[in-house]
C-alpha cells in the first residue's frame, strides 16, 4: 500500500489515541494529522490544498459527537468545500 494521508478529527485524546493505533496496524504508511474540533478540520482541508482543487487528504475519520461543530455539521461543510468534498469520510460515534 503506497503514500496514505488521513485526517482524525476526534476530541477526546485518549480515544485519537485508539484510532491512530488501529489506522497506523492497518496501513503501517499512513501519516496520520490529528485535530480536536470541527473548526480544525475545515481549516486543515484549506490549508492542505491552497491550490482549491481537491486535496491530498485520502480518508478523514469523523467524530460525530463534538463540542462545537458538531460532526454532522463538520461533514456538511468539508462536503460544500471543493477541497475536500471528494474526499472519503467515515463517520464514527
Amino acid at each position: 500500500m503506497g503514500y496514505f494521508k488521513v485526517l482524525l478529527v476526534e476530541d477526546t485524546a485518549a480515544e485519537a489515541g485508539l484510532f491512530r493505533q488501529a489506522l497506523q496496524e492497518a496501513c503501517p504508511t499512513a501519516q496520520i494529522h490529528w485535530v480536536q474540533t470541527g473548526k480544525e478540520a475545515v481549516e486543515f482541508t484549506r490549508l492542505a490544498n491552497p491550490s482549491g482543487k481537491p486535496g491530498p487528504i485520502s480518508l478523514i475519520v469523523l467524530d460525530l459527537n463534538m463540542p462545537g461543530l458538531s460532526g454532522l455539521e463538520t461533514l456538511r461543510l468539508l462536503k460544500s468545500n471543493p477541497r475536500s468534498k471528494g474526499t472519503s469520510c467515515c463517520d464514527v460515534f
